[in-house]
C-alpha cells in the first residue's frame, strides 16, 4: 500500500504519458485522480477477480481513494483477468453505470442555448 500512498503527492515527469508502456504506466500511476477537483471526478467503478494478477494493487488503489474521501464502487469475485470473468461481470458493471448516468441526467438542469425556442 505504501507505494501508492508515497507517490500520491508527487507529480509524474512531464514526458510520461499514461498508456505508453508498462514502465511509464508504473511511473505515472493512478494518483492523478487525487489532483482532480471532486466535482469534476467521474464515477469510479472497479471490479477485479480475486485471482487477477492486479488484484492487490487494485485493493491498494481503493484504499487510497477511500483515504482521500473519494468513494468508488468496488467489486471483487472469484476469477482472473480472463474473458469469461469479464463477460460474467460486464452485465453488472453496465447496470451500475446505467443507473448512475440516469441519476445524473435526471438531476441535471437543462441548459438554455442562445437562439433556442421557448
Amino acid at each position: 500500500m505504501g507505494r501508492l500512498t508515497d507517490r500520491a503527492n508527487s507529480s509524474p515527469p512531464q514526458e510520461l504519458r499514461l498508456g505508453t508502456d508498462s514502465d511509464k504506466r508504473q511511473a505515472v500511476g493512478p494518483w492523478w485522480v487525487l489532483k482532480v477537483p471532486r466535482d469534476k471526478l467521474p464515477h469510479i467503478y472497479l471490479d477485479r477477480g480475486t485471482e487477477d494478477r492486479l488484484f492487490q494493487i487494485n485493493r491498494d488503489f481503493v484504499t487510497l481513494l477511500m483515504e482521500h474521501r473519494i468513494p468508488p464502487t468496488y467489486s471483487e469475485s472469484p476469477g482472473g483477468h480472463t474473458a469469461p470473468y469479464r463477460a460474467r461481470e460486464l452485465r453488472l458493471a453496465m447496470a451500475v453505470q446505467y443507473a448512475i448516468i440516469r441519476r445524473a441526467t435526471a438531476s441535471a438542469k437543462p441548459e438554455r442555448h442562445a437562439g433556442a425556442r421557448r
